[in-house]
């Protein structure tokens, strides 16, 4: 699970480096980056809920594509954190 972890974070590293990016998706990826360090349940699903949330807003599809593939495997991880 810790490869998991660090995929995501290296996702979310690449957006908030990513010069096309929007300045908002950077941001978001900078707060999560920070929270998903903490790597506890609760985190990963305020870390889905915000990126959904970003997701259906008015951003570039570019953008949208990465933020749909971090929070996949947001979910496979929150699956396998699950009883």
């Amino acid at each position: 699970m810790n490869n998991q972890f660090n995929q995501i974070i290296e996702s979310l590293e690449f957006l908030k480096e990513d010069p096309v990016a929007i300045k908002r998706v950077k941001e978001k990826a900078s707060e999560l980056i920070v929270l998903l360090q903490q790597s506890s349940e609760i985190n990963l699903d305020k870390a889905l809920r915000e990126l959904e949330e970003l997701g259906t807003s008015e951003i570039p599809s570019y953008d949208r594509t990465l933020l749909w593939d971090v929070i996949s495997l947001l979910e496979s991880t929150n699956v396998i954190m699950k009883p």
